[in-house]
């Protein structure tokens, strides 16, 4: 007789067994199509033992018990990069319910909503696959909703770093500069190889990289001008920056700061550049925060616009897909790409 597993016992409890929307990490390769690349891939980065989706989203993961605490840490900072409403943990002899959207940055916990008696689960709890998309849920856990979401926060954490930059220190190019900060992050996340003298490969020896570059003005116009030559992209537009004496070793240390989430914002919260994993926000999120950010006559001028999701599947399921077939060898060439969007969503 084969041994039910416990998780396997709280998925039937709760109701969510049946749903044509339950899903298994195990099954994750055929569900291309099913649900979106992006979601795919940040799924293999939190490896659930299942999950539940809510208009092909992801909105409640499975796990069972994790005992390793740095293990559980970083898997509470890549859930909330993935703003998951639910989490549900298998712990033994009762079930602990997270709300993955809010990050105690000192315990680097996501919220604890509820523990649940395994013996008392069952189709009553609220979170039941019959209870959690019912609008008394909401009203009942209205205000551990209601928190700042990550898009927020991130939008929140760069207007105030571009603020002093500009107020400050009177630099002027302050919003292209922290968006050459934030596409250098994400590349790095991205594990897209910059090709840069000493670079290192791992994702956080890179990041600490790229903070010790950003503390000495002459290394940090380097990495610029080395990434202008292989991005050709008009956010490596340098000019005379380089000779600006606004941009001095304070306003280095600010950027530093920034980057690595030492620095306290008017608020009194630190930024939290440092917990951001461009591997897993959405990069829809990045290229709304760029449009922001640039603003709109900039955007008019420079043409700068993002694509939108629904645009982006479409494109590719009419234009490339067809060609794709079974190559290898296939090379798309999309001369206005911007933030990526398209290969960043699908490839």
């Amino acid at each position: 007789m084969a041994i039910i597993k416990s998780i396997e016992e709280i998925i039937d409890k709760l109701g969510y067994r049946n749903s044509k929307e339950l899903y298994y990490y195990e099954e994750l390769a055929s569900l291309k199509g099913k649900i979106s690349l992006q979601n795919i891939k940040s799924i293999k980065e939190v490896k659930p033992y299942a999950f539940y989706c809510i208009e092909n989203k992801p909105f409640v993961l499975f796990f069972e018990k994790i005992n390793n605490e740095y293990e559980r840490k970083e898997l509470n900072k890549k859930i909330w990069n993935m703003q998951i409403p639910v989490v549900i943990f298998d712990d033994v002899d009762k079930i602990k319910i997270y709300n993955g959207s809010k990050l105690d940055i000192n315990e680097v916990s996501i919220e604890l909503l509820e523990e649940i008696d395994k013996k008392d689960c069952n189709k009553e709890t609220d979170f039941s696959f019959w209870n959690i998309i019912n609008q008394r849920f909401w009203i009942k856990y209205k205000k551990n909703y209601s928190n700042k979401k990550l898009n927020e926060l991130m939008l929140e954490n760069i207007k105030y770093i571009t603020e002093q930059l500009k107020e400050k220190y009177h630099i002027n190019y302050a919003t292209k500069l922290i968006l050459r900060m934030i596409f250098i992050r994400y590349l790095i996340d991205k594990e897209i190889d910059i090709d840069y003298k000493d670079f290192p490969k791992n994702i956080n020896e890179a990041r600490e990289k790229l903070i010790e570059i950003t503390k000495n003005k002459k290394e940090l116009y380097k990495l610029f001008e080395h990434l202008k030559d292989k991005f050709n992209g008009n956010l490596f537009e340098l000019n005379n920056e380089i000779y600006d004496e606004n941009l001095n070793e304070e306003a280095l240390k600010l950027l530093s700061d920034f980057l690595s989430g030492k620095l306290v914002l008017n608020s009194g919260q630190i930024s939290l550049f440092n917990m951001y994993d461009f591997n897993i926000i959405p990069v829809e999120l990045i290229s709304n925060i760029y449009e922001i950010l640039l603003g709109k006559e900039v955007q008019e001028r420079d043409k700068a616009f993002y694509t939108p999701d629904y645009l982006v599947n479409y494109i590719i399921e009419q234009s490339i897909k067809p060609l794709l077939g079974n190559s290898k060898n296939l090379k798309v060439l999309d001369p206005s790409c911007g933030s990526r969007n398209i290969f960043s969503t699908n490839f």
